[in-house]
C-alpha cells in the first residue's frame, strides 16, 4: 500500500507539473481546461491467482460495463461499474487435474491517470496515459453458482498504461477512445490462499499478477 500511495503522488506531481511546462495553446488545444463525460467499456483480466512455477490455480474476467470520467487535460479520473464472467481453474480433489468452470462478479472501480495530450490536425487530440487503478469486487457467485463470501476480498490494486484519442464533433463536444494495458496487484483472497498452500499443504506457491487489456469508448463536454 505504501509503493502504490508514493507511486499515486508521483502520477499527480508529474501530470500538473507538465501542465506548466507545456501550454494548450502550443499544441492548439482547445481553451476548455475541464471536461467531463462518459461510455462504455469492456475489460479482460487473466492469470489472477497462484502457482508453484508448473501448476496454476486462480480465475480470469471479462467484464462490461458503463463508466464517468473528470479531466482536467493532464490528469483524468474516472469511475466505472461493470459486471463480469469468471472462468476459474481449480483443483480436483481426486485426481488432483484442474477443471475450468464459471462464475460471476459485480465490480465498483476507479483510475487515476496522468495524460499528455498532444493536438492535431482534423480535431483530433492523441494522449499517452499512465498511473494507477483499484478495482472493488462488490458481489459474486464461485463456479458452484454459491454467493462469495467476503467478495472484497478479490479487490486489486493495478498499474495501468495506454493511449487515448479524442475527435472535436464541436468546440465543446468530442469523442474519445482509449486502448489500456492494467497489472493488477494479488488480491488478499490470492494472497491468503498462497498462504494456506504453504503452511496446510508444505507447498511453496506464489502469487500472480493479473494481466489484460481495458478498452474504452465514449462522449465527453468541455466545461
Amino acid at each position: 500500500m505504501k509503493k502504490i500511495s508514493i507511486f499515486l503522488v508521483c502520477v499527480i506531481l508529474l501530470a500538473f507539473g507538465t501542465s506548466g511546462l507545456v501550454s494548450a495553446q502550443a499544441f492548439h488545444m482547445p481553451m476548455n481546461m475541464f471536461s467531463v463525460g462518459g461510455g462504455a467499456l469492456i475489460d479482460w483480466s487473466f492469470r489472477n491467482g497462484i502457482t508453484d512455477g508448473i501448476d496454476y490455480i486462480g480465475y480470469n474476467t471479462t467484464n462490461f460495463g458503463g463508466f464517468a470520467f473528470f479531466d482536467a487535460t493532464y490528469a483524468v479520473l474516472d469511475l466505472y461499474l461493470a459486471r463480469g464472467s469468471v472462468t476459474q481453474t481449480v483443483p480436483d480433489n481426486r485426481s488432483r487435474t484442474r477443471v475450468e468452470t464459471g462464475g460471476n462478479i459485480m465490480q465498483f472501480g476507479f483510475s487515476l491517470l496522468g495524460k499528455y495530450p498532444i493536438g492535431m490536425q482534423q480535431g483530433f487530440t492523441i494522449f499517452p496515459l499512465l498511473g494507477i487503478g483499484y478495482n472493488r469486487v462488490l458481489s459474486g457467485k464461485n463456479w458452484r453458482g454459491e454467493e462469495i463470501v467476503s467478495p472484497g476480498n478479490y479487490s486489486q490494486f493495478g498499474i495501468i498504461f495506454g493511449g487515448g484519442l479524442d475527435y472535436n464533433i464541436n468546440p465543446l463536444l468530442f469523442l474519445r477512445a482509449e486502448a489500456l494495458f492494467n497489472i493488477r496487484f494479488s488480491s488478499k483472497a490470492m494472497r491468503d490462499e498462497a498462504t494456506a498452500y504453504k503452511i496446510l499443504d508444505n507447498v511453496n506457491v506464489d502469487t500472480t499478477l493479473g494481466l489484460g487489456p481495458r478498452i474504452k469508448v465514449g462522449v465527453g463536454y468541455r466545461l
